[in-house]
C-alpha cells in the first residue's frame, strides 16, 4: 500500500512527461482543424473547463479498462494481477494489492490518455496546455477518489439502479469481477464508466440480491495415469 501510494509522487517527473506527450498528440490532431491557440490562452467559459475535465477523466478511465483487460488476457501478466484477486474478503485495502510494476503500467496509460484528452479539448476551445494544466488535479478524479473509489472493494453489496449500471460501475458490479465462478470471469473490467464494458461486451449487471464468493480457485491437477497391471 505504501509503495503503490508513493508511485505517483516518485514517478512524478516521468508522468508529467507522459502526460505532456499525450497533450502534444491531442494538439497535433486538433490544430489542423481548429487552428493553433494563442500562447497563454485560457478557457474563457466554465462549461468548457468542465467538459475538458470530464473528457480527460473519461479517457484516463478508458485506458484503465484496457490495461486491466490486458492483464487478464495474457498468462504472464495474469500471474502478476492474480495477487489482486486472491483475497476472499474485499476491503478498501484490496485496491492496493498490486505489484508496483503493474501499477506503473496502469498509471502511465491513464496519464497519457488524460493528457491526450486535455490536448484535444484545450486546442478545440482555443486554449493552450501549460505544465500547470497537466499538474492540476482533475475535479472529477478528486470527487471519485474522495467519495467513491474506496467503496469498489467492499464485501457489502452496493448496487445502482439498472439504468445507471449501464453508465457507472457500482461496487456490486465490481464484486462480479472478483467472483470465483467461471461464468463471471472476464466481466466488468471498468473502473468508473460501465460504458466501456457495455460497448466491448464485458458488462454483467447482477440482480440486487445476487451474492458472490471471492478469491481465485486454482484448477485441480489431473490425476496421474495408473499403469495397467500386467496379467
Amino acid at each position: 500500500m505504501v509503495v503503490n501510494s508513493a508511485i505517483p509522487f516518485l514517478a512524478g517527473p516521468v508522468l508529467l512527461l507522459v502526460s505532456a506527450l499525450g497533450a502534444t498528440f491531442g494538439y497535433l490532431l486538433m490544430a489542423p482543424v481548429f487552428g493553433v491557440p494563442e500562447p497563454g490562452a485560457r478557457f474563457d467559459h466554465p462549461a468548457a473547463m468542465v467538459l475538458a475535465a470530464l473528457v480527460a477523466f473519461a479517457m484516463g478511465d478508458f485506458a484503465l479498462y484496457w490495461t486491466h483487460r490486458i492483464f487478464h488476457r495474457f498468462p504472464l501478466l495474469w500471474r502478476a494481477h492474480k495477487m489482486h484477486h486472491v483475497p476472499e474478503i474485499l476491503t478498501p485495502f484490496t485496491a492496493f494489492r498490486f505489484w508496483p510494476h503493474e501499477q506503473i503500467v496502469h498509471i502511465a496509460a491513464s496519464t497519457f490518455m488524460n493528457g491526450l484528452g486535455l490536448g484535444l479539448m484545450t486546442t478545440m476551445f482555443g486554449a493552450s496546455v501549460t505544465p500547470m494544466t497537466l499538474l492540476g488535479v482533475n475535479a472529477f478524479s478528486l470527487v471519485w477518489n474522495l467519495a467513491f473509489a474506496h467503496l469498489r472493494h467492499s464485501h457489502v453489496a452496493l448496487p445502482f439502479p439498472r439504468w445507471l449500471s449501464h453508465v457507472l460501475v457500482s461496487p456490486h458490479m465490481h464484486q462480479v469481477h472478483h467472483s470465483v465462478e467461471e461464468r463471471h470471469h472476464d466481466r466488468n473490467y471498468a473502473t468508473v464508466f460501465a460504458l466501456w464494458d457495455w460497448i466491448f461486451g464485458s458488462l454483467y449487471i447482477p440482480h440486487p440480491k445476487e451474492r458472490f464468493r471471492f478469491g481465485v480457485e486454482e484448477a485441480a491437477p489431473e490425476p496421474a495415469a495408473v499403469p495397467a497391471t500386467p496379467r
